[in-house]
């Protein structure tokens, strides 16, 4: 596990779901994106 942008990434990040997910996380009080993630429509798929 490791932490980019604030947000902790499980497995191998991929920079387009990590970007989104601190986007999220900005009007989230916790997230977090699990190994299996990738980007989705408004949140990353495998996110927390």
């Amino acid at each position: 596990m490791r932490i980019i942008n604030n947000v902790p990434v499980w497995g191998e990040p991929l920079d387009n779901a990590v970007e989104q997910m601190a986007a999220c996380a900005e009007e989230a009080e916790y997230v977090a994106l699990m190994a299996d993630h990738h980007l989705g429509y408004s949140v990353p798929i495998g996110a927390v």
